[in-house]
């Protein structure tokens, strides 16, 4: 047995086992090796993968996950992932919108008075300059750094953005944050903390892995739809990997696939790379991007 003390200097005793992660699963989830019998993805309670043999950042992605599932509706899973988030890196206000003037999706905000940031859209013209060069920093450090970090406090008295909207609303530090999808930048994320001497720090590398999911926004809960293979796929998708990526949609698990399609977790793992290897992408978020984004998508009843 081992006794020790988990991340949050908790006591914890577990069994000793040998953990391995399988390369070819998409999120390199943990699998503990059991003598003489099958590999099984790590569980536990509260959750589809047990929290103490992960990392944070796994962690923190197999939550967000789980929350697509958990959630009886989009507000549901809106306000859950929130505070998921929060608990993971501490901050008073999140903002996710366009990362370019082009770009016209709906801004997401929290912790803030709507009607300001609503203000602050209607001139954002005058601030695009200053947000380019955030999330150029942010995708320097490898999508998410503080401002802190990337710039001096000079720097950041000089940038209309800085003293006309970020102190407007008493945020004295920010966590810049660029959402990546299929090698596309969709937008920015900018993480706020009131409190002064609070910069971000190491805590933004978790966020990481998880960035995808906050790209995703609520077409990750959306009810999913099935995919013309031959618009999105080549070779085209098979009936079975078409209802598997229905599942896949809704962030469900290799088991809870096998379960709902009547076939084995090792079925449904070969049929899961199959379709990765003919979408061209590399993990199951870009690949419910690629499906939610297709305009040749009909809906599918729930099975």
């Amino acid at each position: 047995m081992d006794h020790g003390r988990d991340e949050r200097g908790a006591a914890h005793v577990c069994v000793r086992h040998r953990v391995r992660t399988f390369g070819s699963h998409p999120f390199g989830y943990p699998v503990q090796e059991r003598r003489g019998r099958r590999p099984r993805l790590i569980r536990g309670p509260g959750s589809c993968y047990a929290a103490r043999w992960m990392s944070s950042a796994q962690r923190l992605v197999a939550e967000l996950l789980d929350l697509t599932t958990g959630s009886r509706s989009v507000r549901e899973y809106e306000a859950a992932r929130l505070q998921c988030l929060e608990r993971a890196v501490g901050f008073d206000a999140l903002y996710v919108g366009a990362a370019e003037r082009e770009d016209v999706p709906d801004p997401s905000v929290s912790g803030v008075d709507t009607r300001v940031v609503a203000d602050c859209e209607r001139h954002a013209d005058r601030y695009w300059d200053d947000r380019r060069r955030l999330n150029a920093a942010a995708a320097r450090a490898g999508g998410a750094v503080s401002d802190h970090e990337a710039f001096t406090a000079d720097e950041r008295d000089r940038m209309p953005f800085y003293h006309e909207v970020i102190a407007r609303h008493g945020i004295h530090s920010i966590g810049l944050s660029v959402l990546k999808l299929h090698g596309a930048t969709i937008g920015c994320a900018y993480f706020g903390r009131m409190g002064r001497g609070a910069p971000f720090g190491d805590e933004l590398a978790q966020l990481l892995p998880a960035l995808p999911i906050l790209a995703l926004g609520k077409r990750l809960y959306e009810m999913p739809i099935q995919v013309a293979g031959a618009e999105l796929f080549a070779p085209p998708l098979t009936e079975r990997e078409q209802d598997v990526l229905w599942h896949l949609t809704r962030g469900a698990t290799n088991a809870h696939i096998a379960r709902r399609l009547g076939t084995s977790p090792s079925t449904v793992k070969n049929q899961v790379s199959s379709i990765l290897s003919k979408a061209g992408v590399e993990n199951r978020t870009e690949l419910v991007y690629l499906a939610t984004r297709s305009s040749a998508q009909a809906p599918r009843a729930r099975s």
